[in-house]
């Protein structure tokens, strides 16, 4: 074309360029005769015989297109064993049930199928297995609402060690609010399949990029909206991220696009405290990441309270001063975590405590940060934890614990790892409590390491359960429905057998 632009904008479309697809599409390319050009979008595979060019009214080619399902169906990895487990101390995060001592969980395949106390919980006729877990505490599996890992755009492995780690570390579901769309809707089939161990995965899948660059997305009125939503939702998305949009009205008309297709939108306002106040007057699902001001007054707080829409602050990459993340690479010896050290690639642990940044507290704004999140909360507000894959499995802790630092009891820093993030993003029905008809994805925890009695006492998963299958913890060897070694990935640390001296004082 001779160096011009080209540009199918209604405004000022290109003379002669004619539309092949309505919503986008993925891996463009001609057949090797040249007679045809292909593409896909989420299952679908899309054929275009370029002969018909010039019989295209309109301008419109879309007609012509030959359409090829490529989408088969896998059996998902769901268990059929019948479990109790008995005398167990059970944190429930439901309301109404709250806290249930000497209590008994009857497990049916993937599902709960009766919680309460023993005494009044009858035991079901046929049972393959039955545990005594007096002294131990059970917690719903921990819900990471805003995640991310690195394969999610680089190669697939057959097995993560990002998705193994969050699991050790009790996280049962991710959602990742940014991702390419073709690789992560993968993931999450992998895990359903049986393929891969891991959390349950959910994504937005490719962001709605307003600034510049390859992944800009370009949104100038309602169809462009419409058509961008659709696009994901081929893939499997029913969330996406309206990111860095700089228009009121485009971001506005996500709204009203994803109103109509039943979507949830989680924007990220890029450290823009007026474009985060108005996400919230327009009715946004969540803010991501932390509003950029801390202390937050009483209207702000009540405006957030009373909106309806959750704050996923990822204090670990927190707004305004030092990451939350460089606190705790500065103040604990990770090396020193032994589970850590079994997932994690122990070249990332070297180059981040072999020299350590020194930082007074008061450079690490995350401390107002979670105290502005604790007044939210207070005020009847929806507040979430999301580790955004810093350092998956312990990451997410980390993020937990920063709640706590600013004043959240034990249990209120578990609701917003819990039942609040399955609340915010529609999916409470199922996951984030214990109670009889949602997914078994259950943490247990040994007698002197409850998380209601110390926060820090969460990352010490002793057993963990989701879907109805379960693992031994610290090695992710699975106990139930069968005894099976954790599958293989690639290695991460050729010398595992030399493990990081203790720096001794």
């Amino acid at each position: 074309n001779n160096g011009m632009l080209l540009s199918y904008r209604k405004i000022n479309p290109t003379p002669t360029l004619k539309r092949l697809s309505l919503h986008g599409g993925e891996f463009i390319h001609f057949s090797k005769d040249g007679k045809y050009i292909r593409f896909s979008l989420g299952p679908n595979l899309y054929e275009f015989e370029l002969g018909k060019f010039n019989d295209c009214p309109e301008d419109n080619c879309t007609i012509h297109l030959i359409e090829y399902n490529l989408s088969f169906q896998m059996p998902t990895n769901i268990p059929n064993n019948s479990i109790v487990f008995d005398n167990v101390t059970i944190a429930t995060m439901d309301d109404i049930l709250g806290i249930i001592p000497f209590g008994r969980i009857v497990v049916q395949g993937d599902r709960i199928v009766d919680i309460g106390p023993s005494v009044n919980v009858p035991l079901p006729p046929k049972i393959d297995h039955i545990f005594d877990m007096m002294g131990h505490v059970a917690t719903p599996g921990f819900v990471d609402a805003h995640a991310h890992w690195a394969a999610s755009y680089e190669y697939k492995v057959v097995q993560n060690w990002e998705f193994v780690s969050q699991l050790a570390f009790g996280v049962t579901t991710m959602h990742n609010p940014s991702a390419n769309s073709f690789s992560v809707f993968s993931d999450a089939e992998l895990v359903r399949a049986g393929r891969r161990v891991g959390p349950r995965t959910f994504s937005t899948g490719t962001i709605l990029y307003g600034a510049g660059g390859p992944l800009h997305c370009e949104i100038d009125n309602i169809e462009d909206a419409r058509a961008a939503l659709k696009r994901l939702k081929a893939f499997g998305a029913w969330s996406a991220k309206s990111y860095n949009q700089p228009c009121r009205a485009a971001r506005q008309q996500i709204l009203q696009a994803a109103r109509e297709l039943d979507m949830s939108i989680v924007p990220e306002g890029g450290m823009a405290f007026y474009w985060n106040l108005n996400q919230i007057i327009d009715g946004h699902t969540t803010i991501e990441h932390n509003l950029p001001i801390s202390p937050l007054y009483q209207d702000v707080i009540q405006l957030f309270a009373k909106s309806g829409t959750g704050s996923t602050p990822t204090m670990v990459v927190n707004y305004g001063g030092l990451q939350g993340e460089i606190y705790w690479w500065q103040n604990t010896n990770v090396w020193q975590d032994l589970k850590v050290m079994e997932f994690a690639p122990q070249a990332t642990i070297r180059a981040n405590t072999m020299q350590r940044l020194k930082a007074d507290d008061l450079d690490y704004i995350h401390f107002e940060t979670s105290k502005s999140l604790k007044a939210i909360y207070d005020a009847g507000g929806i507040v979430s934890a999301g580790a955004h894959g810093e350092l998956n499995g312990i990451g997410y802790h980390w993020e937990m614990r920063m709640f706590s630092q600013g004043n959240m009891t034990n249990l209120e820093a578990l609701k917003v790892s819990t039942i609040l993030p399955a609340r915010v993003l529609g999916l409470d029905q199922h996951i984030g409590s214990l109670a009889r008809g949602k997914l078994a994805d259950i943490l247990f925890f040994e007698a002197n390491s409850s998380p209601l009695d110390d926060i820090f006492n969460a990352a010490k998963v002793y057993w963990v359960m989701k879907d109805g299958r379960m693992w031994q913890a610290d090695t992710m060897d699975q106990i139930l429905p069968y005894a099976e070694k954790r599958p293989l990935g690639p290695q991460l640390n050729p010398l595992k057998t030399k493990q990081i001296p203790t720096i001794q004082k």
